[in-house]
């Protein structure tokens, strides 16, 4: 007897990074149960490989986990959570102008803006005439290197390759700043004047590139803008400033306390 799935979910990227084996980005799925809190709350288990493990357990989705776009990783656990929970989440924040700690209460459902991979507003800036002409990977041109770089999203996978290569990195040697920063834009990176090349030669041409360049690339990812909007305008209760808030997610989100439910 197969599951019976409590709802649905359109991915934010539709679907159209995944060929034809997602259509139309709709994925089913249940509700988690105490099994999964066992899950959620074992310290043996990192992040990335609880939601591998959640994903295949409580949807239908027809692709490894790993293979899942970031987005849709991140669009699919908030899904789960409200499946589960419910949308009503509370977090704290220190307000920017008068030092106080606020709690804030929002409808993780109604409160969180997501942009889709047709959205007509991005397809313009891409200057794409429709989602049809969307599809990775992404090319632009360095300003300063003159080189024409073909970048591609992440995937869950490649976080665990992220995490290996900080690993690697640290055996021996003095901790560095930020040592994956250089290492995601690579990882990124398919083709460098049309060629395809391995991650060690994209890595190479990100380590040549002044701040023109790094600007540019940071610049080109930020176009394709599809996902959940983690940031949010929220008012201090206590002095009236507006401000920019990115949306934590403490204990209450994977287990929230009974005055959310």
């Amino acid at each position: 007897m197969g599951k019976e799935f409590a709802g649905e979910l359109t991915l934010a990227s539709k679907g159209i990074f995944y060929g034809d084996k997602i259509p139309g980005g709709v994925i089913r799925a249940e509700p988690w149960g105490t099994k999964e809190e066992r899950l959620l709350v074992s310290p043996n288990v990192n992040f990335q490989e609880t939601l591998d493990r959640l994903i295949s357990r409580l949807t239908d989705c027809p692709i490894p986990p790993g293979e899942l776009l970031l987005v849709d990783r991140q669009h699919l656990w908030f899904y789960l959570r409200c499946l589960s929970y419910g949308g009503d989440y509370s977090f704290s924040f220190q307000c920017d102008n008068c030092n106080q700690k606020v709690t804030q209460q929002i409808d993780l459902e109604k409160d969180l803006e997501v942009r889709y991979a047709d959205d007509a507003i991005m397809l313009r800036e891409l200057g794409l005439r429709d989602v049809s002409e969307l599809h990775e990977p992404f090319t632009f041109e360095l300003p300063l290197l003159k080189q024409r770089v073909g970048w591609r999203m992440l995937r869950g996978s490649d976080e665990r390759a992220v995490d290996q290569y900080v690993k690697r990195m640290a055996k021996g040697k003095v901790a560095e700043e930020r040592p994956d920063y250089l290492f995601r834009l690579a990882i990124r990176i398919m083709e460098i004047d049309s060629k395809k090349v391995e991650v060690g030669d994209a890595l190479n041409l990100v380590e040549q590139m002044k701040g023109k360049d790094a600007l540019e690339f940071r610049q080109q990812i930020e176009l394709v803008d599809i996902g959940i909007d983690t940031e949010l305008d929220v008012t201090c209760k206590n002095c009236g400033y507006g401000n920019e808030v990115l949306m934590p997610m403490d204990r209450s989100f994977f287990r929230p306390k009974r005055k959310s439910l």
